[in-house]
């Protein structure tokens, strides 16, 4: 049994912080050079590094078990999306959001639906070689990149879910032996301390479009003023500046013995998501500029942070599923 790394815990509980406050200052993303350039870091390392734990996390399970464990997980996706779309469009006044459009998964709860994807494909694929099946997702997202049209890239969010699934697999393999960054750690620090000025000083909103990964090279090609070999490389040299600060965080991360004091708030991040993303049309409206969204972030992440460690928050998350168990419970008891 490999011991629990309550750092990693620790690390996971201040990614979701990065991501609260990515969400919460895009109204100013391209009109306060600060909110630029933070924006940009924050994107150049924050959902790799979630879907690289996700993997690290993940314990392989049959089939038919994985999927009894994504039954709730599943439902916390579907009320997110619905929800989200709901405060949405009233916020916005959309009347013509199609509020059960699960086609295209734009919003948040992505994340979620595609966490659900990596664990019943990974209950199949690990158990043949973990790194042949790694080199397997390379490849699919290799040519996903290359060939598959936008339309059917964003529906269900089936773009990001392979070209995020290499994260995932490679925490997987990771786990365990996170110790092992170690050894590279002087390579690793000027490499991520390099990344990381690259992130800065090529902030810009195409960087933002790619670091998103829901778009094929076509679709990027119309976007840019770079040709399509040009905008080729451009992205995996981003991916790679972004796998650079990520190690580096990870490095970081192994070393400060504080992060353990976080951990116990680690393991309540889904319904921080969760909540987060309801919010996330609130403050957009009505925090649009950088400092108000940012105070507004911290406020959230404490409120949510407090509520993810009461029973209420699994009835927020999965109503349904709570509710059968308790029945079930209930005549167990008869």
């Amino acid at each position: 049994m490999i011991e629990r790394n309550k750092n990693i815990d620790g690390l996971k509980y201040l990614l979701i912080l990065f991501v609260i406050i990515g969400h919460f200052i895009e109204p100013s993303r391209y009109s306060n050079d600060i909110s630029t350039s933070l924006y940009s870091v924050i994107y150049s390392f924050h959902m790799p590094m979630f879907i690289f734990l996700s993997g690290y996390f993940y314990k392989v399970r049959c089939l038919k078990e994985e999927w009894t464990k994504c039954i709730p997980l599943l439902e916390t996706c579907i009320i997110c999306h619905v929800l989200f779309r709901i405060i949405f469009t009233y916020i916005y006044i959309y009347d013509d959001v199609d509020i059960l459009h699960f086609f295209a998964f734009n919003d948040p709860s992505w994340y979620l639906l595609s966490l659900v994807c990596w664990r019943l494909s990974s209950s199949i694929l690990l158990k043949y070689s973990v790194h042949k099946i790694f080199i397997l997702s390379l490849t699919i997202e290799l040519i996903s990149f290359l060939l598959l049209p936008a339309d059917v890239g964003n529906a269900f969010s089936i773009m990001r879910t392979l070209q995020f699934y290499p994260y995932f697999l490679l925490g997987y393999i990771f786990k365990g032996n996170l110790s092992s960054i170690n050894k590279h750690k002087y390579v690793i620090t000027v490499m991520g301390l390099c990344s990381l000025a690259i992130i800065l000083f090529t902030s810009n909103r195409f960087q933002h479009l790619i670091l998103f990964q829901r778009d094929s090279l076509y679709t990027l090609g119309q976007m840019s003023d770079m040709n399509y070999i040009e905008t080729f490389f451009y992205r995996y040299f981003i991916i790679f500046v972004s796998l650079s600060v990520s190690a580096f965080l990870l490095l970081l991360a192994n070393k400060i013995n504080g992060i353990k004091l976080l951990s116990k708030y680690g393991q309540g991040t889904l319904f921080i998501y969760f909540g987060h993303t309801l919010l996330f049309p609130i403050v957009n409206y009505y925090f649009p500029n950088l400092y108000p969204s940012l105070f507004v972030s911290f406020i959230v992440l404490i409120l949510l942070t407090y509520i993810s460690a009461k029973p209420i928050s699994r009835m927020i998350m999965n109503p349904i599923s709570t509710l059968i168990q308790s029945v079930k419970k209930h005549q167990n008891t008869q």
